[in-house]
C-alpha cells in the first residue's frame, strides 16, 4: 500500500528530478523490504514460499537488479482430519509473480514531423489483445491533424479499416484505442506522422519487478517535457501492475480464510468428539454394577419373551386354522 501511495506521488508532474530521486530512494527501501518477506521462513526454517523446496531460498536478485523465483509451484499439505488434507502455504509464484503485466506493449515514433509524443501502450483488455491486436503490431498514420487509421505492421489497411478522429481531454491529451490497447499522444500531430504499436514484453510481471522498473524510471528521469510524460506513462503502467498484484494477493487472502473456516469446522468437530468420550468414559468409570447386572437381566427376559413372541407369530398361517 505504501509503494502504491509512493507512485501516485510520483505521477505529481510539479516534482523536479531530484524529487523523484528522492521518492525512487525510498522505493528501494520498501524494494528491499518485500524481498525480505518474500524470502521469509517458518519456525522450523523452511521457506515459506518456495513451495514443496522449502530448503531452497525463493527469490534471488541477480546482477543487473532483476528477481528470479527458485522455488516450484507445489503446495505442502497436512491431515486435520482421516480423509482432510489442507494446504499449509502457497507458493511465491503464485503469489508474487503471476500479476498480469499492462506494459506488454512499446511504441515508437518512425516519422513524427509535428513534433508530438505517444505514450506507452497500456493493456487496458487482455481478451481484446490477446485475440484481436495483430502479432506483429500496428502503425498509426495521420492523415490530418486531427484524423488517422489504424494499419498493419507493413502499412496495409485492417480488414475491416480501422479509423478514428482525435478528441482531446481536459489535459490536451489524445487517447487512441484499438483491440485493448491505449496510448495517449500529447502535441499536435500533423499529417504524415507515423507511430507504430508493438506487442512485447511478458504477459506477467511480479511485483518486486514492477518496482524496479518503476524505481529506475525514477532514478534517470530528466526535467524536461519528455521527461514528464516518460514519468507518467512509467507511474500509470506501474500503478496498475500494483493493482494488479494487491487484487492477487487478496485473492490469497480469501482463499487461506476459507482454509481456516474448514479448520475451525474440523476443531469443533474434534471437540465435540472429546466431550462424547469423556461423557463415555465418565459412565464406565462411575458405573453401579448391582444396576447394571439387574438392568442386563431385565433386558435379556424382554429379548427372550420377544424371541419366542416372533416364533409363534410368525408361524401362524389361515391354512393351519382351515385345516
Amino acid at each position: 500500500q505504501r509503494v502504491r501511495e509512493i507512485a501516485v506521488q510520483a505521477g505529481n508532474g510539479a516534482l523536479n528530478q531530484q524529487d523523484r530521486i528522492s521518492l525512487a530512494q525510498e522505493l528501494k527501501q520498501r524494494e528491499d523490504e518485500l524481498y525480505g518477506l518474500f524470502n521469509s521462513r517458518n519456525a522450523r526454517g523452511g521457506y515459506l514460499f518456495s513451495g514443496n523446496q522449502g530448503k531452497i531460498q525463493p527469490f534471488i536478485r541477480n546482477p543487473d537488479g532483476s528477481y528470479n523465483y527458485q522455488g516450484d509451484e507445489g503446495q505442502r499439505e497436512i491431515a486435520i482430519a482421516s480423509g482432510k488434507m489442507i494446504a499449509i502455504n502457497d507458493n511465491g509464484k503464485s503469489l508474487f509473480l503471476d500479476n498480469l503485466n499492462v506494459n506488454r506493449v512499446t511504441t515508437a515514433a518512425t516519422v513524427n514531423a509535428g513534433g508530438s509524443y505517444i505514450s506507452r501502450g497500456i493493456v487496458e483488455n487482455k481478451n481484446s489483445f490477446d485475440t484481436q491486436f495483430p502479432a506483429n503490431g500496428i502503425q498509426i498514420v495521420f492523415t490530418s491533424a486531427t484524423e488517422y487509421d489504424v494499419l498493419d505492421d507493413a502499412g496495409n489497411p485492417l480488414a475491416p479499416p480501422v479509423s478514428g478522429q482525435l478528441s482531446p481531454n481536459d489535459d490536451n491529451e489524445y487517447t487512441i484505442r484499438h483491440a485493448g490497447v491505449a496510448v495517449i499522444l500529447n502535441g499536435e500531430p500533423q499529417a504524415g506522422d507515423t507511430f507504430t504499436v508493438e506487442a512485447s514484453g511478458e504477459e506477467k510481471r511480479g511485483i518486486l519487478d514492477t518496482l524496479r522498473i518503476l524505481r529506475e524510471d525514477l532514478e534517470s528521469s530528466s526535467d524536461n517535457q519528455t521527461g514528464n510524460y516518460a514519468t507518467r506513462d512509467a507511474v500509470a503502467g506501474a500503478l496498475l501492475n500494483i493493482d494488479n498484484a494487491m487484487g492477487t494477493v487478496l485473492t490469497k487472502q480469501t482463499e487461506i480464510g476459507a482454509r481456516l473456516n474448514v479448520v475451525d469446522s474440523r476443531r469443533l468437530e474434534n471437540e465435540n468428539l472429546v466431550l462424547l468420550n469423556q461423557t463415555v468414559q465418565s459412565e464406565l468409570r462411575d458405573l453401579d454394577y448391582a444396576e447394571a447386572l439387574s438392568r442386563l437381566s431385565m433386558q435379556t427376559i424382554l429379548l427372550e419373551a420377544s424371541l419366542q413372541s416372533f416364533v409363534k407369530i410368525n408361524g401362524l398361517s389361515l391354512f393351519n386354522i382351515l385345516r
